[in-house]
């Protein structure tokens, strides 16, 4: 480094740290479902909010009205300029990979007499899916002291049911006996400033119905709120 420029920073240095806020944030994520026109009126009415404040309002109505679901909703604290994640997941294992059945040897009973392993595929690898709602967020107080700066990445992870991969027949009808599991996911990668103690609509996204087409009726909605927290 040129001696000039060593000279810039630690000239400049005391200046830098002092932009450095320190405090506790507390930072709340909600996942809302709402009816299509809701999300519209909200983006596009008459009367849009403006400000953190007046998203913290129409967030407090939306999770006392009885026609908004809540479908996740995520807390945690940290320092400002602390990175910080928190999850709320069941962890869902499937099989990925099989082994082919072996198959009956000859004489054996006729189906459907009670099966075996040797009458499917015998799973041989597995993933891990978490299910639930997930967040990291990169939080810096403002030098005015009030400005929450945020760089965040909520997640969440919706579990549709299984799908019969291989079935076989027994009483009653056919039984799935391999399935594999169905998800889709909610989530979105942004940075924002909230005044302390405002909210910010973050997102709006598509939920998915059972049969994993999307459903435009609805929107999901993702709010998040700082506060400054005295230590």
């Amino acid at each position: 480094m040129k001696p000039l420029a060593l000279l810039f920073l630690l000239a400049f240095a005391p200046l830098y740290a002092a932009d450095l806020v320190q405090g506790n944030i507390l930072i709340t994520t909600d996942f809302l479902q709402v009816d299509a026109a809701v999300a519209n009126e909200l983006m596009h009415g008459n009367k849009p909010a403006t400000s953190g404040k007046e998203w913290h309002s129409v967030l407090a109505g939306l999770l006392q009205d009885k026609t908004t679901t809540a479908l996740a909703s995520l807390s945690v604290t940290t320092k400002g300029g602390q990175r910080a994640t928190v999850e709320s997941v069941l962890e869902k294992i499937y099989a990925t990979e099989f082994k082919p059945a072996e198959g009956r040897k000859e004489h054996s009973p006729a189906v459907p007499a009670t099966f075996s392993g040797v009458d499917v595929p015998t799973p041989c690898a597995f993933e891990m899916k978490p299910v639930g709602a997930r967040m990291e967020v990169d939080p810096v107080i403002a030098p005015d002291g009030t400005t929450i700066e945020l760089t965040l990445a909520p997640e969440l992870t919706v579990y549709l049911g299984d799908d019969a991969m291989v079935t076989l027949p027994g009483e009653g009808g056919d039984k799935p006996v391999i399935t594999m599991p169905r998800y889709y996911d909610l989530k979105t990668q942004t940075s924002v400033a909230i005044a302390d103690g405002g909210s910010a609509l973050i997102a709006v996204l598509v939920p998915q119905k059972e049969d994993g087409t999307q459903d435009i009726a609805k929107r999901v909605l993702i709010f998040t709120t700082a506060r400054l927290v005295k230590p």
